[in-house]
């Protein structure tokens, strides 16, 4: 039975491991969107990241309650303790910085669909024109 233990502790270690590289990849890409933040598109894509980082945040802390679960002794939980909690502040600060993303791309002119003003040409390309003097 230990044998089996240590190996579903390795196994969720190892998959916890590429949870957080994959947080570590999301915070790369977001970077890369706030350089762009001026770019249509990069509103949809910060929700993206956003909806990606809650997916990765539940996939990391399942596979951490499954290490905390395999895990004996005081100390050992201490620093999966300590994991848990790094985890938890770096995702705070991730989805600060998307929000933030977020909120400064709502206000770009981007952001909106995109309208064509109703000018004078248009009216006259259509030969009428509803603020036309002309009846």
């Amino acid at each position: 039975m230990a044998e089996d233990d240590a190996r579903a502790l390795s196994s969720s270690r190892k998959r916890r491991g590429v949870a957080r590289a994959s947080i570590t990849h999301l915070r790369t890409r977001l970077s890369e969107l706030v350089r762009t933040s001026d770019q249509p598109g990069t509103l949809d894509s910060a929700k993206r990241l956003l909806v990606k980082m809650e997916s990765l945040d539940k996939d990391f802390k399942t596979l951490h309650l499954a290490v905390v679960d395999l895990t004996e002794g005081g100390e050992a939980l201490q620093d999966e303790q300590q994991a848990l909690d790094a985890h938890d502040d770096e995702i705070s600060q991730l989805e600060a910085r998307i929000q933030k993303l977020i909120s400064t791309c709502s206000s770009s002119p981007h952001a909106g669909p995109r309208r064509v003003p109703f000018t004078e040409s248009v009216c006259n390309m259509r030969n009428s024109c509803p603020n036309s003097r002309e009846s």
